[in-house]
């Protein structure tokens, strides 16, 4: 045996130096004082070896170089009492050559055989690192035969942090943060905007550096959890004997000293087997989520420490700087000018000398920044890493109101004279290694960018605004589904698919183009961006600022806390900040002008696809290559380029028989046709059968099962709820992505993704493998993969129903080829189809078809604060007299008394919803359809309020109502949501001859208004139900409860199955989760009635086991209710049933309102002697 490792520590950069040689050696290259290559040798005494193997060994080492290893040599050169020959020829090797041996003669080895001591373990070294080098053997094996030998720096090198020091935000100090942040005492209008900006950062960062601790700076030391104080005193023992055995070499000596070798070993490895455990089980539902996926990310395998990169030649850098200047330099060049032709340089230069235009300052949306712009984008920022300036989103979040006052009038200084700071165009650039790609090569590396937090609150106001003029004029092209609003991915692929189907229908070849965009973000052209604006009519300060955002970018590579020099960021989007995806996304919108209206083609931010159908496939090819021809031209004119190698066709057709192959050009290349291709995550094939789709999914899904895995176990493991939710989480999101879709495959294929759900759901109940499939579902509450794809497929057409702009409308609406599908009934449906097949199969709610429609965006500069009064919500009613309510709620009513008054209140019971408003002797109910929520029910009587309001002419109205989440809604402008977006637009629209204002007042507090609006709510159960359009949302709920529905059906019917007895009503277990793994399996086996000792015959091919007492067969039913044996424990742990005289039933002992409690349960089978046995 034998064997060499090399072990580098996370965050030394390190690269791999490949040896060619017959002995065992491996060799790496790190990066400390300077670039230093080390190479582990191991020579066996068998192995014969000769001067030459050494020296071949050695050209293919760069300099400098340590050797070590195990050479199996003896010399009195390096400690060994005699020379053999194989140290002679090493002696002759380190003599011949330019070596230096660091050894200092003290013996490394003691055999086992002789308890002779030697020296066999050496160290060679390049002569220029002789000096910085020292050797030194620990005397003590540690449990080998071998001491370690510890080559260290003769002289510490000064130390620097290995990356920079965080900011600690968990233990910050937020009340002295907000009350040091004072950034409403500086000075705004003597200063530039770089003064303004270095001012308030140095603010902002010196109340941090008081309110808010930093870490050090350093790795983390890796400690070991699993240690423990019999690890320690097992250490001192094999310790002592070897002390003894070297002062006393005996052979009772050696014997003692590997006794107590064998038993610390025994000791730690014990201990390290019930750390695991623990660790496993510490991953549970009551930590926080954070944690939780922290730890799974680790057992996932995505989840590694930054390690910082060792490049190879050209440059062979000798320290991190230059390291980080060869990443700068590659990542400059992707972005440089000479990525584009000579003849669009020329263009660029001819174009650029236009001046865009400098009108439009009067715009709405030039008008100067609002303090609810401002607030709502603090409130919105994500815990992401700060830029160079270190602040942090959280700091921002928790600054005082006059600070964001005085924030705000910063940022409308930058609005008015379109001027940004420098520092907020500079970008700390992070390298971070691709999946599958050669560490060694800058090219590997994709860049992430770390720009300042507060010019990101910047830009996100911005470009709210501009994506608001974008959305509200429709200005973007409706076949762009990128980073736009009620639009995703599944879009293109129902469209993509709706075309193949009708190309099937008509016997017809669908060919398709998906294209690849070569650097399309690094190298955008930017005056083309500003040029795109200019087009589609935006003007003014929101231009101008565009323009001096793109201007003057440059970034720094950062290695652990080493930066490389400044680098210009010479064109494209700049990475990592907020207004960039939405500019590329412009600067993508004139492709809907270059493709022709009879192709189909698809665009989800740079990804693009067109199509053509037709019976004939030159007809295909012909209007295919004139739409190539002009994306190409359409490229070359924006200085973008398609890469001829990754754009590749595809032909769909179900003809049989061999068809031509297209000939498609791109770039006078040749396109490749393949017979399947994966766009936006789902792989499409000729045949569109999906088939290589599922088998990849499955894959994939079997791969994520592996977590589950390691995280559950029966004894010892993650709780229920936390592995449910991993499930959900890491499997069961990838079967459902693009399930809209590939769920028009065959059932025989889809019920190929069946065996990853269901052992998905056994992992994480931990149910015994016999269980039958309709139990798993039921006791983990999680429907089989077939309802699941048809609730999907039910939620993705109704959001698109109530959207008729959307660009799957007509798609998902209607079928203008109903007839012709109805005619060839083997012919699978389109989506459209397919959706009434369910509606009809699931028998869906006829109002469930007609959703109502999202409201238009409104503009983010109107504030609908000022309509709200949230005054009386400090009143805590339950800690409060009812009189002190009312005459607190008298005073804010004496406040509105030149106001006509209206209260509202919205109710829902089981089989009715109810809407009311009341105005002196006026009153007006409406019953809704009972799928609607509470919520819809208050948002629709305040709806009617103002509704009354504008048509009765009232000039001042105050609406009270109880309904606090409607008055939150309206409060965070939640327009897109129905009724809610109704109510703010009218409310906004009419403000100028109507003032209207809503209060909120406690309910079921003797106000008399509150109680007479509830009293009519309440009516409305008497009423007719009014014929009005629901929203989305309810919609998805009363389509999830029929599809329960129709579960609940068949399971009725499984009336032999174990598990129905305990859970005929199908439902979420209120006692299924248990603080200790154990528990939770033992009451999912025996509820589902499938255990080891009663069912491992299945799996072992054995015949039903009998109760060894009674002779009975062996079931859960025997165990707990029928074995006459264990009557005694019976009594003793189900008193409660026995005291009662109620005869014993599953449902009574083990269902979800049991009147045993389970602990007892849990006892009896422990008591009973089956607790270890299921």
């Amino acid at each position: 045996s034998g064997g060499v490792a090399i072990i580098i520590q996370n965050g030394i950069p390190v690269r791999e130096v490949s040896i060619n040689s017959h002995l065992e050696a491996v060799a790496v290259t790190i990066l400390a004082h300077k670039a230093i290559t080390i190479c582990s040798l191991y020579i066996p005494p068998h192995k014969p070896f000769s001067i030459r193997d050494l020296e071949m060994i050695l050209d293919q080492l760069p300099e400098p170089f340590i050797i070590a290893g195990d050479f199996n040599a003896h010399n009195p050169l390096w400690g060994s009492k005699n020379t053999d020959s194989r140290g002679q020829i090493l002696e002759d090797f380190i003599l011949t050559n330019r070596i230096c041996l660091l050894n200092s003669g003290a013996a490394t080895y003691c055999s086992p055989a002789t308890r002779a001591f030697s020296c066999l373990d050496l160290a060679l070294c390049s002569p220029s690192l002789y000096t910085d080098f020292k050797w030194n053997v620990i005397d003590n094996p540690y449990g080998s035969d071998h001491m370690p030998a510890l080559i260290e720096l003769a002289s510490a090198l000064p130390t620097t942090p290995s990356r920079p020091p965080r900011w600690k935000l968990h233990l910050a100090d937020w009340p002295l943060f907000t009350e040091k942040a004072s950034l409403e005492e500086i000075c705004l209008h003597t200063s530039t905007v770089d003064d303004i900006n270095e001012n308030f950062t140095a603010c902002i960062l010196n109340a941090a550096k008081y309110a808010i601790p930093q870490s050090s700076g350093s790795l983390y030391k890796k400690l070991k959890p699993w240690w423990t104080s019999d690890c320690t005193n097992a250490k001192k023992l094999p310790n002592k004997a070897w002390g003894i055995f070297r002062r006393y070499p005996t052979q009772e000596n050696l014997l003692s000293f590997k006794k107590a070798r064998a038993k610390a070993r025994y000791i730690r490895r014990e201990a390290e087997k019930r750390s695991w455990k623990n660790y496993i089980s510490s991953i549970n539902s009551s930590i926080t989520s954070k944690r939780m996926w922290d730890q799974v990310r680790k057992f996932n395998g995505n989840y590694a420490a930054y390690t910082i990169p060792m490049l190879s030649p050209p440059g062979n850098p000798t320290n991190l700087q230059e390291q980080a200047d060869i990443l700068g330099e590659h990542f400059a060049s992707v972005c440089s000018s000479a990525n584009y032709s000579a003849k669009f340089l020329r263009h660029k230069q001819s174009a650029e000398k236009q001046k865009l235009p400098t009108t439009g300052y009067l715009d709405k949306y030039n008008a100067p920044l609002t303090i609810h712009e401002i607030n709502r984008v603090l409130t919105m920022g994500k815990k992401t890493a700060p830029g160079l300036d270190q602040i942090h989103y959280m700091m921002l979040a928790h600054l005082s109101q006059k600070a964001v006052q005085a924030l705000l009038g910063f940022f409308n200084i930058i609005w008015e004279t379109g001027v940004m700071p420098a520092e907020w165009k500079k970008a700390i650039v992070i390298p971070f290694l691709k999946a599958g790609k050669e560490p060694t090569s800058p090219s590997s590396y994709r860049p992430i960018a770390l720009t300042s937090c507060l010019a990101k609150s910047y830009e996100s106001i911005v470009n709210i605004r501009l994506t608001y003029v974008i959305e509200s004029d429709h200005l973007l092209d409706c076949h762009q589904c990128g980073y736009k609003k009620g639009c995703s991915t599944t879009d293109h692929l129902v469209r993509l698919e709706h075309a193949i189907r009708e190309a099937f229908l008509y016997k017809q070849y669908c060919l398709a183009v998906f294209f690849d965009l070569e650097k399309a973000y690094d190298t955008t052209w930017r005056y083309g961006i500003l040029r795109d604006l200019a087009d589609l009519g935006i003007r003014g300060r929101i231009l101008k600022c565009i323009s001096n955002f793109l201007s003057n970018r440059t970034f720094q590579v950062r290695l652990g806390s080493t930066l490389s020099r400044i680098f210009v960021q010479e064109n494209g989007v700049p990475q990592g900040c907020i207004l960039s995806t939405t500019l590329f996304v412009v600067k993508m919108n004139s492709l809907n002008r270059i493709i022709p209206g009879t192709l189909m083609h698809s665009l989800y931010v740079d990804d693009l696809q067109i199509a053509f159908r037709a019976s004939s496939m030159a007809t295909c090819e012909r209007q295919v290559q004139v739409a190539i021809n002009k994306l190409t031209q359409w490229a070359a004119d924006n200085g973008f380029r398609f890469s001829p190698e990754k754009t590749v066709a595809m032909v769909f057709s179900q003809k049989r028989g061999l068809h031509p192959s297209p000939v498609l050009k791109l770039h006078d290349a040749v396109l490749p046709v393949k017979k399947e291709h994966k766009f936006l995550g789902v792989v499409f094939d000729s045949k569109l059968n999906f088939l290589s789709h599922i088998d990849a999914l499955k894959i994939k899904a079997t791969r994520a099962l592996n977590v589950l895995k390691v995280l559950s176990g029966k004894h010892w493991g993650s709780d229920r709820k936390c592995l449910l939710r991993i499930y959900r989480s890491l499997v069961r999101s990838k079967i459902d992505c693009g399930c809209i879709v590939y769920g028009s495959a065959r059932q025989s294929y889809l019920k190929r993704l069946d065996p990853a759900h269901n052992q998905g759901l056994r992992l994480a109940t931990g149910a015994y493998r016999t269980s039958p499939v309709p139990s798993l579902y039921v006791d983990s509450n999680e429907p089989c993969l077939e309802h699941r794809r048809t609730q999907l497929l039910l939620a993705y057409v109704l959001k698109v129903q109530a959207s008729p702009g959307h660009i799957c409308y007509d798609i998902v609406t209607s079928c203008n080829k109903r007839i012709h599908y109805m005619n060839r009934p083997h012919v699978i449906r389109p989506v459209s189809l397919r959706y009434e097949e369910k509606y009809r199969d699931y028998n869906i709610p006829q109002e469930v078809r007609h959703v109502a429609n999202i409201p238009p965006i409104l503009a983010p500069w109107n504030d609908f604060a000022k309509f709200l009064d949230f005054s009386l919500t400090s009143l805590k009613k339950h800690d409060m007299p009812q009189e002190h309510i009312i005459q607190e709620f008298r005073a804010i009513q004496a406040e509105y008394n030149s106001y006509t008054e209206f209260y509202t209140d919205g109710s829902k019971a089981h089989d009715y919803v109810g809407s009311s408003v009341v105005s002196g002797d006026w009153e007006r109910t409406v019953r809704l359809t009972s799928f609607v929520s509470v919520f819809t029910a208050e948002c629709y009587a305040l709806w009617m309020a103002v509704q009354e309001v504008v048509n009765g002419k009232h000039k001042k109205a105050v609406i009270f109502t109880d309904a606090l989440s409607a008055l939150k809604s309206l409060n965070l402008k939640c327009d897109r949501t129905p009724l809610v977006g109704d109510i703010l637009r009218t409310v906004l629209e009419v403000c100028k001859d109507h003032t209207i204002r809503f209060c909120w007042v406690p309910s079921h507090v003797g106000i008399p208004g509150n109680e007479r609006a509830d009293e009519c709510a309440a009516a409305a159960k008497y009423k007719a139900v009014s014929k009005t359009r629901i929203p989305v949302r309810d919609g998805l709920r009363a389509c999830r409860e029929t599809i329960i529905r129709k579960w609940q059906s068949e399971w009725d019917k499984k009336v032999n199955n174990k598990l129905n007895l305990v859970k005929p009503i199908l439902g979420e277990w209120n006692t299924s989760y248990h603080p200790k793994r154990s528990v939770e399996v033992i009451l999912t086996r025996l509820r589902i009635g499938h255990t080891h000792i009663t069912h491992n015959y299945l799996l072992a091919k054995d015949e039903q086991p009998i109760c060894d007492k009674c002779q009975e067969l062996l079931t859960v039913i025997h165990i707990l209710i029928t074995c006459p044996h264990m009557e005694t424990q019976r009594r003793k742990f189900f008193y409660e049933l026995y005291k009662s005289q109620t005869p014993l039933h599953p449902r009574l002992i083990l269902g979800d309102d049991p009147l045993v409690p389970l602990d007892s349960v849990i006892s009896y089978m422990q008591e009973t002697g089956f607790f270890n046995r299921c």
